[in-house]
């Protein structure tokens, strides 16, 4: 199958704009050259169903063939180059992660 890593991100206050423009024309294109890449979205938060996301207002899902190919992206220097650029717009704890083993899809 493959594997998800989900990392919610506390994105700065008047940072939207700029970080999603990040995402969309630096960091995911550069990500989708990477052996093992399926999938990256990077998510805005709308509403809480249950319980309380704050301070967490996006979530970034970044799919590969395995966690060796996933941590080999971010041993990369494009990595190196492209994460800060998605970093200087968050703020406080600024995110926190899960990995997942993907058991099912459709």
């Amino acid at each position: 199958m493959a594997i998800q890593l989900h990392c919610d991100l506390q994105v700065a206050a008047g940072h939207e704009t700029e970080i999603e423009r990040v995402f969309t024309e630096v960091f995911s294109p550069v990500m989708a050259r990477q052996e093992g890449f399926l999938e990256v979205k990077f998510l805005k938060l709308l509403t809480s169903y249950k319980g309380d996301p704050a301070p967490w207002n996006y979530r970034l899902i970044i799919c590969f063939t395995t966690e060796e190919l996933r941590q080999a992206w971010v041993a990369t220097s494009d990595h190196q180059q492209v994460w800060p650029q998605m970093e200087q717009h968050l703020t406080g704890e600024q995110w926190q992660g899960w990995l997942y083993d993907v058991a099912g899809s459709r």
